[in-house]
């Protein structure tokens, strides 16, 4: 055997796992009492850890199993929140900043994900007072998601009975 980049790929796998083939890395990822701890029912999860002990590894095999169980996910990067709250120096103006950055930040990849970001979204969610679970309900309530695949149909039928979105 040639030890190309493509075989050395193919026995050991990408650097990150973010780059791995999802069944691949699930096939000889290992759960431990960590993943235990994170790929659980709580609405959000925070893990902080140094680089390449596995944050994305855990994030990526919790959200497939969600995806599988057909339970919407949401993974939120740290360079999505960059900037919130940058210019805030009172402190409670910066608690409400970091909240209304984070439902937004929410709400768009939840649309995102299902195709159904238009121009006024923002001023649709705000008039649901920052509740984005109550305006995602009545987004996809409101629009006909008959064209989604029956994976996403599942999910956002799953979102509607229980009001749930698993974030990471």
């Amino acid at each position: 055997m040639k030890f190309t980049e493509e075989n050395i790929a193919a026995l050991f796998g990408h650097e990150a796992a973010e780059d791995e083939d999802i069944d691949r890395l699930k096939s000889y990822y290992l759960k431990g009492s960590i993943f235990e701890q994170v790929a659980n029912e709580l609405p959000i999860r925070i893990l902080v850890g140094h680089k390449g002990i596995g944050k994305s590894a855990l994030f990526h095999v919790a959200m497939a199993e969600n995806a599988a169980a057909e339970r919407l996910s949401l993974l939120i990067k740290p360079d999505d929140i960059v900037g919130i709250g940058d210019e805030e120096t009172n402190f409670l103006k910066l608690i409400r900043e970091w909240k209304t950055g984070i439902t937004e930040i929410i709400a768009k990849k939840a649309l995102v994900s299902f195709g159904l970001l238009r121009d006024d979204w923002r001023g649709k969610l705000n008039e649901y007072g920052g509740k984005f679970i109550d305006f995602l309900q009545s987004t996809f309530k409101a629009n006909n998601y008959a064209d989604l695949s029956g994976a996403k149909r599942a999910l956002v039928d799953d979102f509607l009975r229980n009001g749930k979105i698993l974030i990471f």
